[in-house]
């Protein structure tokens, strides 16, 4: 990965670039945004910006190529003496793809706790269908998780070994996704 996008205190060197792209398309679905207005709310750390941070520059990277695949559009107008502006607005393509991104169940667990936590933000902003079919499916994910490591589990050597205290971390830690994810469903379920 060429440029590296900053998520907390930490640099996100695994995850794909297209999951970012994807999500910012998400920005879109309400209305049409000028870049800045776009980095405002994706800069705001009482939204977003908690989770995710990403450079402007890096910003109007991702719009342009995403212009380039015809998930946005572009129109640039110009008020009074003021500098144009770029307005970006939805493509239906890029409402398509970005509608399968939701209700797609992140697939590594180093992932969930951004990319879910992302989704989890358009799921409260929007009245969005699939907010119970999203987190069905990525517990549903979780416990494939469980049982393909119980399965990898079974095969390992002795218990008093260090892969031991690795299984018992990594057997914990789903545990823990799946109780995050009930504890998500529920509270998303209060907010009706």
């Amino acid at each position: 990965m060429s440029s590296i996008i900053k998520v907390n205190i930490h640099y996100m060197n695994n995850m794909k670039n297209v999951d970012f792209e994807i999500a910012l398309l998400g920005f879109l679905l309400e209305k049409d945004k000028h870049g800045y207005e776009l980095y405002k709310e994706l800069s705001d750390p009482a939204r977003i910006g908690g989770v995710w941070r990403v450079k402007i520059g890096k910003m109007y990277s991702m719009l342009k190529k995403l212009e380039s695949q015809g998930l946005i559009q572009a129109t640039s107008g110009q008020d009074g003496n003021r500098p144009p502006k770029t307005t970006y607005f939805l493509a239906n393509k890029g409402r398509s793809i970005f509608n399968e991104w939701m209700i797609t169940p992140i697939r590594h667990g180093r992932d969930l706790r951004i990319l879910f936590l992302i989704k989890i933000y358009f799921m409260r902003k929007d009245e969005l269908l699939y907010k119970k079919q999203l987190i069905f499916k990525q517990k549903a994910e979780c416990e494939k998780w469980k049982e393909r490591y119980k399965f990898n589990s079974q095969k390992r050597d002795e218990e008093n070994s260090f892969n031991c205290f690795v299984r018992k971390y990594r057997s914990s830690q789903i545990d823990g996704f799946i109780n995050w994810l009930n504890w998500c469903e529920e509270k998303i379920g209060e907010e009706k």
